[in-house]
């Protein structure tokens, strides 16, 4: 499926995008007013691309020219202190898309920890492997963001002008400085 939705992304004129998400960030929100958000996503992107090798293997690398990103959404929900958000991104921007394997927690945790004790005062990182993660309930965490070193692959839209990728290219190489 993944090889399917690959070629359909190349044949619609690229107006699609694969990424790589890795580390799961869940929070669940409450403002006592009664309203509830509940924030549940990927905090780094890579964005990917899928081949099929001639003996039949599916070969899924980093696309040229691109690197690890932060998940402007799920960070922005979480946190809104903006030299902390400034200090990851540039943080994120350094890490090598080539070292960092879904299968190989270990060579993007340290990434995961830091990031979740610095955006949010109760954040905890939970290893998906250790005996804690069995007994996580997020729900129970109302406030208190939650980071596994959980992955998943997904697509999405990419943005939809020229005006609008140079701008999101810019915005990255902002807050990375």
């Amino acid at each position: 499926r993944l090889f399917e939705i690959a070629q359909s992304t190349k044949a619609a004129d690229a107006f699609e995008e694969l990424v790589l998400g890795l580390g799961n960030a869940r929070m669940v929100v409450d403002d006592g007013e009664g309203n509830v958000t509940v924030i549940n996503g990927p905090l780094l992107e890579i964005r990917v691309e899928v081949e099929l090798a001639p003996d039949g293997a599916l070969l899924v690398r980093p696309c040229e020219h691109t690197g690890v990103e932060l998940n402007r959404d799920i960070i922005n929900a979480v946190s809104n202190d903006r030299a902390v958000i400034s200090s990851l991104h540039r943080s994120v921007g350094e890490m090598e898309t080539m070292t960092l394997s879904p299968g190989q927690p270990d060579t993007y945790s340290k990434m995961l920890k830091k990031i979740a004790v610095e955006i949010s005062s109760g954040g905890r990182f939970v290893s998906t492997q250790s005996s804690a993660y069995a007994n996580v309930n997020p729900s129970r965490n109302v406030n208190r963001l939650l980071v596994t070193d959980a992955w998943c692959f997904y697509h999405r839209p990419k943005p939809s002008s020229v005006w609008a990728r140079d701008a999101q290219t810019l915005a990255d190489l902002v807050s990375r400085r």
